[in-house]
């Protein structure tokens, strides 16, 4: 069965994307996407030597465009670091919203388990971002920050909290009151 789709590795990223949106990380195997691709079942091990390899792949690609976002949104806020921070969770917030197979991904035990750098590259930008240099160094500030920001993308990215809550968009207004200490 010839690939004539184009790049394989971009659209096993796209479909396990899907699948993670529509079924959680629990849903993906490497067969499937196979299959819904329309390629033999060994094809993806040319790009992926498993599905852990893949869930990496996948995470690297979330927290890339978690840490595109956080960034832009930090030097937008200018060099006072709570306005950094701020800035950056809103971001952080937004981006489970806008990309919750992503955020899925990036933040699910299993996948955090296979890839610690990834959380390690997000904890080292929110550390910067209060003008620590290790995580010893504000590392309580870090801490109730990421709490409030992981617990806010939980509920503003899950329709399932959203409707229990009654609320029908995430604002900038609603991230704001989630994020507030």
């Amino acid at each position: 069965m010839p690939y004539h789709h184009g790049n394989l590795r971009a659209e096993l990223l796209a479909r396990a994307a899907q699948v993670v949106a529509d079924q959680g990380v629990e849903g993906l195997s490497l067969r499937s996407l196979a299959r819904d691709l329309g390629v033999s079942h060994g094809a993806p091990a040319k790009h992926f030597r498993d599905r852990a390899d893949l869930l990496a792949a996948l995470a690297a690609e979330g927290v890339a465009v978690a840490e595109q976002r956080m960034a832009a949104a930090a030097v937008e806020a200018g060099s006072d670091p709570q306005a950094r921070l701020a800035a950056m969770g809103r971001a952080y917030v937004r981006f489970a919203v806008d990309e919750p197979s992503l955020y899925g991904t990036v933040n699910h035990p299993e996948v955090c388990r296979v890839t610690p750098e990834s959380v390690t590259r997000l904890l080292a930008g929110w550390i910067d971002a209060i003008g620590g240099s290790a995580p010893s160094e504000g590392r309580y500030e870090t801490a109730t920050f990421v709490a409030r920001m992981v617990g806010a993308a939980e509920v503003a990215a899950d329709p399932g909290w959203r409707e229990l809550l009654g609320i029908e968009d995430v604002t900038d207004e609603l991230i704001d009151a989630l994020l507030a200490a």
